[in-house]
């Protein structure tokens, strides 16, 4: 299952990329922004599982 999990992350790479993006929209920017954190919060939840997986 870790090895699944540690392909999948890798694989997906998690690419932030809206982090770099110019946004003049503020609606845009405002969304943007907000899956960005809830990507943040994916990761570092993933990465938390494959730790506990590798035990």
């Amino acid at each position: 299952m870790t090895r699944i999990l540690t392909h999948f992350f890798k694989k997906c790479n998690f690419n932030l990329t809206s982090t770099e993006a110019d946004l003049k929209d503020p609606e845009v920017k405002k969304l943007a922004d907000e899956i960005i954190e809830t990507q943040k919060k994916e990761i570092k939840k993933m990465n938390q599982m494959i730790e506990r997986l590798q035990e």
